[in-house]
């Protein structure tokens, strides 16, 4: 016959409670630094929705000007027919 072990269940036990309590922590570990990977994408995310934001209003502020400086040429291609009729009244 062979040679057999003999561990007292207890001892059996403690080492297995370790073992859990080891896969435990680690397991919390990674879980926290999950969470910080994720906290640090939520601020980047929120980065990238702020420019888009100011990106928004600098188009928004764009297409204003664009109707102002329409509008002046609209005012000044009218003006410049009233002054060519009012020099062609004058021409001898």
């Amino acid at each position: 016959m062979g040679f057999r072990w003999s561990i007292p269940a207890r001892t059996v036990a403690v080492a297995w409670a370790a073992v859990v309590v080891t896969a435990v922590s680690n397991a919390s570990v990674a879980v926290g630094d999950a969470n910080a990977r994720v906290a640090q994408r939520s601020q980047v995310s929120i980065e990238i929705a702020n420019h888009i934001t100011v990106v928004h209003q600098a188009a928004g502020q764009i297409a204003g000007g664009r109707e102002e400086v329409q509008a002046t040429v609209v005012g000044l291609s009218k003006l410049a027919g009233t002054l060519r009729e009012t020099v062609l009244r004058f021409q001898v």
